[in-house]
């Protein structure tokens, strides 16, 4: 027989149709739901049938024993054949079950679910440590007693060169402290609740046993062993104020392996690595005994409190916690190998629920965040995490076309398009200096022995493809493009809609060039620049000359002469062409000066929409060189730049810009055809599928509501073209076309419309 006892506050099921043909007759009709119960869910198993009476004395039993530790007045018995693939015959698993019913009757409130039907059920469990029990037991006669290790077994496998060996030492310690222990055999399990009846103990005498990674100040990581009774889970808000941490979560399992030298589950209530302190909670040492999985899933440890006291001279301090936090499952445990449990209808009402509130921007203006919601472009949830925008159907649809129409211009232009992983190791960014003079800013990852990073810039991986082979004069100017997915660990009190985000879209490039082609390479930038905001109608912008600060030693690489004829070159080139600029110290990047289009937003706030830069300090970290004519090896100089910008924030510019009414082109929703009656309805269709071909987007309302509000619906989406068709429309072939101005035109011709449709799309007007 196998069980899962759940220990909930709640279930409610139904019977909805027979599942054999065997199935329980008389059944009770329609929803039954049961408050502050033990639901057991039961498979009867082939095997149960040798001895049925003693399984179900057996199954009695462990309810009962169950139903104590939980303090449960109600039992709800659920036929779950799920659990098993060997099930008993359907008239010995409902006698089963009936049979215990009438036991447990005699001492528990006790509800049967039908045998042999097809139910839905919902339930909600409590998240305590002993919420979700499994047990698996079959005839008397099988019953398996935990079983004691021999001390000839035991050195036999100290000797065992394919020994485990955290087990071994741990052996070797305790027998040569003369330490007073047993051994015990049980099935693999790692998980305290279930092993604890495997070895006949209770569950505050069990060592629970975690990894806990506290982080203090920018960059330093201490790891805790915090170990706590088996009834109780680690405080981490306890922990991290103990060490006096800004964060504190538990550590991967990669991290925790290598730490504890033993999978999760079997961590030992012992620290054999200098860089793990332990912590114990007093209560456990309120047992004689303490028992724990010793590094292997088959094999616990009963050890006396006055020999584990005396070998480990633990640090005693108060980190368990017995709050019983809410869960909802769905038959899912959710503390699987020492995971703490969450609330689970919490975060999935959390899920249901987007946050997309911004305060009302200046001149009745609405902003990026209540047009993308409004607008049904994207949202924000915060179980996805903030500055992480999903975007909708729609709103991808704009920044593709965006994103479209760059890729397009610059190949047009002579770029090289690449693409290059999301992360690297830490190296890459050490020989770049972002590990040293941006690291704050980056997501570290810790993969086993290796720690890698999101990328927060292309540049270094575009550096490592120029590298993959010796360059020659004649293929410079190289300009290596890509439209990047990249990742920046921004304050949460910066971010904001689509303008400022921890992961983005940028539309990158590096010229690597002669120190001769600079000017030229940097004025095409500039070109470039002019036509993406005249396509894009960017107005009201401004150019920042941002320079370095020779006092901020931590921000900039520190060498002060070729900042200065960097700058003086930027500036020779800017006045050159005639840009007006403003200067501003302490803004350059850290390897090179700038010219950065600056704009304000609907809130009156500064920001960099695109940016120019020249670095003369990647080239030689990375040793970039080229080969010149006289066969001389060379360093080149490179541009970095941005010609869209952030594909998130240039959407958020031109929305904020239009206010939602985007140009033909760029607009999701590009015409609407809106029907007079369900006559007019095939006609629409016929339409629609015509504009898909030559890939304009449409949609059809044939709702049946009036034109009126039909026509003020598609207005308010922000459709470019509404397009009504009734009666004469579809006895003539022709449309009736809105535009956004409100001017109405009737016998339209819809090649005609189509061909003017893309038209104004090809042209981008």
């Amino acid at each position: 027989m196998k069980i899962l006892a759940i220990h909930a506050n709640s279930i409610e099921f139904e019977a909805k149709k027979k599942a054999i043909k065997q199935a329980e007759e008389g059944i009770a009709e329609g929803k039954q739901h049961v408050d502050e119960c033990l639901v057991v869910f039961t498979a009867v198993e082939k095997r149960d049938e040798a001895n049925i009476t003693g399984v179900v004395e057996r199954y009695v039993h462990e309810i009962k024993e169950i139903a104590a530790l939980v303090k449960a007045k109600n039992v709800v018995l659920y036929p779950y054949a799920h659990l098993s693939s060997q099930l008993s015959a359907p008239a010995v698993g409902e006698q089963a079950l009936k049979d215990a019913e009438k036991i447990l009757k005699q001492n528990f409130m006790v509800t049967r679910a039908p045998f042999g039907w097809y139910k839905t059920f919902t339930i909600s469990t409590k998240g305590h440590p002993m919420s979700e029990l499994s047990r698996e037991f079959g005839p008397e006669s099988d019953k398996q007693e935990p079983k004691i290790v021999s001390k000839n077994v035991r050195a036999s496998e100290k000797n065992d060169p394919n020994a485990n060996t955290t087990y071994v030492k741990l052996l070797d310690y305790l027998d040569q402290n003369s330490a007073e222990y047993q051994l015990i055999d049980h099935s693999p399990e790692g998980r305290t609740e279930i092993v604890s009846p495997m070895r006949g103990n209770k569950l505050s005498q069990a060592a629970k046993c975690m990894i806990v990674m506290v982080k203090r100040g920018k960059n330093e990581k201490i790891f805790i062993l915090g170990v706590v009774p088996g009834d109780a889970r680690i405080n981490l808000n306890a922990i991290k104020e103990l060490f006096q941490g800004t964060y504190a979560s538990f550590a991967t399992p990669s991290i925790a392996e290598e730490l504890a030298g033993s999978v999760a589950g079997t961590i030992l209530p012992f620290s054999f690595n200098p860089k793990l302190e332990l912590i114990v909670d007093p209560k456990l040492l309120e047992n004689e005994e303490l028992y724990f999985n010793a590094a292997r899933l088959d094999r616990s440890i009963a050890l006396k409190k006055r020999d584990y006291v005396k070998l480990t001279k633990p640090r005693l301090e108060q980190i368990a916690d017995y709050s019983e936090a809410q869960v909802v499952s769905n038959l899912k445990t959710e503390n699987i190998r020492g995971e703490e449990p969450f609330d689970r209808e919490m975060l999935l009402k959390k899920l249901s629920r987007n946050v997309m509130n911004a305060e009302p921007a200046k001149n009745g203006l609405k902003s990026n965040v209540e047009l993308g919601k409004e607008l049904d472009l994207y949202c924000v949830n915060e179980v996805v995490g903030s500055g992480l925008p999903l975007l909708t159907p729609r709103g991808t649809t704009i920044r593709r076309e965006i994103e479209r129409f760059i890729v397009d211009e610059e190949l047009r232009r002579g770029y090289l398009h690449t693409a290059t992983p999301v992360m690297a190791k830490s190296d890459l960014y050490k020989i770049s200096g972002h590990w040293q003079h941006y690291k704050d800013n980056m997501f570290v990852l810790n993969v086993g022995d290796e720690v890698f990073a999101l990328r927060p810039m292309t540049c270094p991986f575009q550096f490592a493809l120029y590298k993959a082979k010796p360059r020659s004069y004649k293929e410079l100017p190289l300009r290596y493009a890509e439209v990047a997915t990249l990742f920046r660990n921004e304050k949460s009190g910066e971010l904001m809609g689509l303008t400022r985000l921890r992961q983005f879209t940028l539309a990158d490039a590096h010229l690597i060039c002669t120190m001769d082609q600079v000017e030229e390479e940097f004025g095409k930038v500039i070109d470039l620049i002019h036509y993406v905001a005249k396509t894009l109608k960017m107005e009201d912008l401004w150019y920042r000359f941002s320079k370095w600060d020779p006092k901020n030693k931590e921000k900039y690489v520190d060498d002060p002469k070729s900042w200065e004829q960097t700058q003086a070159m930027m500036k020779r080139i800017l006045d050159k062409l005639k840009i007006k600029y403003i200067e501003a110290e302490n803004e350059a990047a850290f390897y090179g000066p700038k010219l950065d289009v600056q704009y304000k937003n609907v809130f009156g706030k500064e920001d960099t929409l695109l940016t120019v830069q020249i670095d003369f300090a990647l080239p030689e970290r990375f040793d970039l060189t080229y080969v010149t004519d006289n066969n001389e090896k060379k360093r080149p100089i490179v541009i970095h730049r941005s010609s869209v910008g952030c594909l998130e924030r240039t959407m958020a510019y031109v929305l904020e810009k239009t206010q939602g009414n985007l140009p033909l082109w760029l607009n999701p929703l590009q015409v609407k055809l809106v029907t007079v009656n369900d006559k007019s309805i095939p006609f629409a269709q016929d339409v629609a599928r015509g504009m898909n071909e030559h890939g304009i987007r449409v949609e059809i309302d044939d709702t049946t509501e009036t034109i009126g509000k039909k026509v003020r619906e598609a207005q308010l989406q922000k459709v470019n073209y509404i397009v009504t068709i009734g009666d004469k429309e579809v006895e003539k072939k022709t449309l009736a076309v809105r535009s956004r101005k409100g001017d109405v035109t009737f016998g339209v011709d819809v090649n005609a419309f189509v061909a003017q449709l893309q038209d104004e799309i090809e042209k981008r007007v």
